[in-house]
């Protein structure tokens, strides 16, 4: 992730956590996902100790070097716990807020937008070509559990990628009155997420950094003027299926054994999350 967009994030969450001090969002909901996502962060630490372990240096005391990881370990769990449930508070309240329309885009135009931008990705890709190697994630094969590992990884990147998302077009949203004044700025603000979302993966250079980046940030915008804005929701359907269309191309891979298993799980997974989102948001 660049740190332009890490930037951004944390941002996110500085506005989230103003919106909890003004009792926007209820700390029962913050809580209870932040639990939630805390428990699979130690689980996959617990998987992935006995690897771990085994880098230790011989150098050092290794009560020391345990005890510092284990500190380390809880403190980053709660602080990575803390980003996607304090996003997913706030935009449960805006969307329980906010005003949708009945005849709006719905479940099919989310899954279309979402495969979509992952063909749109795949060309801006072919214009920032990787001159490295292409290989495949093996840093859970290592681990006690691989499939677990895989399935856990996949699991927190596909909560925080939604929460974000989802609270970045809600914030806009509510900035903008649904795209009906600030359109100059807010314009602004779309092709700089797309800069950023364009160098996520390095940048290869500036001339198509810059293009692909402007093209991402243009497409955001039209998107979200053209359907999106309409019904603020379907984000999360888009970016379910541009995350599974990834995981899928993994799952072919097989990078180790168990690998496979576990990104089918977490398919099947998001895939029951988006059921439940949509009755969630039809009441």
């Amino acid at each position: 992730m660049s740190f332009l967009l890490i930037i951004t994030v944390l941002a996110a969450v500085v506005l989230g956590i103003i919106h909890w001090t003004r009792k926007k969002i209820t700390t029962e909901l913050v809580l209870y996902v932040m639990g939630s996502l805390f428990i699979l962060r130690l689980v996959s630490f617990i998987n992935q100790l006995p690897s771990i372990v085994a880098g230790f240096s011989t150098a050092q005391p290794y009560n020391n070097q345990l005890g510092i990881l284990l500190a380390g370990a809880v403190v980053g769990a709660l602080l990575i716990s803390m980003i996607p449930a304090v996003l997913i508070a706030v935009s449960h309240f805006q969307i329980n807020n906010s005003m949708q329309q009945t005849s709006g885009p719905d479940l099919i135009e989310g899954i279309a937008i979402g495969i979509g931008l992952a063909g749109f990705f795949t060309f801006t890709n072919s214009m920032q070509p990787n001159l490295s190697p292409m290989w495949p994630a093996l840093s859970q094969g290592a681990a006690a559990i691989p499939f677990l590992g895989v399935y856990i990884s996949a699991l927190g990147s596909f909560i925080t990628s939604a929460a974000f998302m989802t609270f970045v077009v809600l914030f806009i949203s509510e900035k903008t009155g649904s795209w009906s004044t600030r359109k100059g700025l807010f314009t602004t603000v779309f092709l700089l997420l797309g800069l950023m979302i364009a160098g996520n993966d390095g940048v290869t250079g500036i001339a198509p950094w810059i293009i692909t980046g402007l093209l991402t940030g243009g497409l955001f915008l039209w998107l979200y003027s053209a359907a999106i804005r309409y019904n603020t929701a379907i984000t999360v359907y888009a970016v379910s299926t541009l995350i599974v269309t990834e995981l899928v191309v993994k799952l072919t891979q097989g990078p180790f054994p168990g690998a496979s298993v576990g990104y089918m799980l977490a398919i099947l997974t998001i895939v029951g999350v988006n059921f439940y989102w949509s009755k969630l948001v039809a009441k």
